[in-house]
């Protein structure tokens, strides 16, 4: 008594794809190159609060508001694999009945490596 057959036999996505996908779905949208650098200091942002969470998903994953390099980026968090699985664009958010006109505040980390600033929105160079 299983499932359906091919989701039974479908590979788990681990962190490494989802984080693959994220950096391929950053250049289609945003013609933006991630590194993983950049894609930890978002999660980072993510993780301690200095991003901005638009709305929930699913239990697992939601949608943020990050500022990288003067571009804002909206990546979708999913906390159990504790990564970027996607971006979203602005006309997929609107899609959504989600306003993108709010403007983001800078914070700062310097574990990353990289430059974040502190707010309840975070900007990344």
């Amino acid at each position: 008594m299983g499932g359906h057959p091919w989701w039974d036999n479908k590979a788990p996505k681990t962190p490494a794809i989802l984080r693959a996908h994220a950096r391929r779905r950053a250049m289609e949208r945003y013609n933006v190159r991630l590194s993983k650098h950049h894609l930890r200091a978002i999660v980072q942002a993510i993780r301690t609060g200095k991003a901005e969470k638009l709305y929930k998903q699913s239990n697992n994953r939601s949608v943020w508001r990050v500022v990288l390099h003067d571009v804002v980026l909206y990546p979708i968090f999913d906390k159990k694999r504790r990564t970027v699985v996607t971006f979203l664009d602005e006309e997929m958010l609107a899609a959504d009945g989600i306003s993108v006109d709010k403007v983001a505040e800078p914070c700062e980390n310097e574990s990353s490596g990289t430059n974040v600033k502190g707010g309840n929105s975070g900007t990344i160079n």
